[in-house]
């Protein structure tokens, strides 16, 4: 069982928050790598988004491919504005949103259920 995050998924934090934009996930890998290496990195990001530490904005595909940057509940609780200027300023990040809170709103709902 895990203690926390790992070593990759802080540096993929530490990557996308000093980047200042919402990136890609070829622009956060770079040049290409190991299968295994870039296997490791998509599970890191999905795991990061599933735990609401990174927001996913876009759809996914080749002419809106998702991006990813820090959740914007964190931005806010750090009060970091150059960060929120950049979420808010990408064109898909308020449906990204919605899509969030969509998401939320079903696993609070399934968790308030009587057992």
């Amino acid at each position: 069982m895990s203690r926390g995050f790992g070593r990759l998924q802080r540096s993929l934090m530490a990557i996308i928050r000093h980047h200042g934009r919402p990136m890609t996930f070829a622009e956060i890998r770079g040049e290409r790598r190991h299968p295994t290496r870039e296997r490791s990195v998509r599970r890191a990001l999905r795991s990061l988004v599933d735990d609401y530490m990174l927001i996913a904005i876009g759809d996914g595909g080749r002419r809106e491919p998702t991006r990813y940057f820090i959740h914007p509940l964190i931005i806010r609780k750090a009060g970091d504005k150059d960060l929120w200027q950049a979420f808010e300023g990408d064109p898909g990040a308020e449906e990204a949103v919605d899509k969030m809170t969509a998401s939320m709103a079903r696993e609070t709902r399934g968790a308030s259920e009587p057992l």
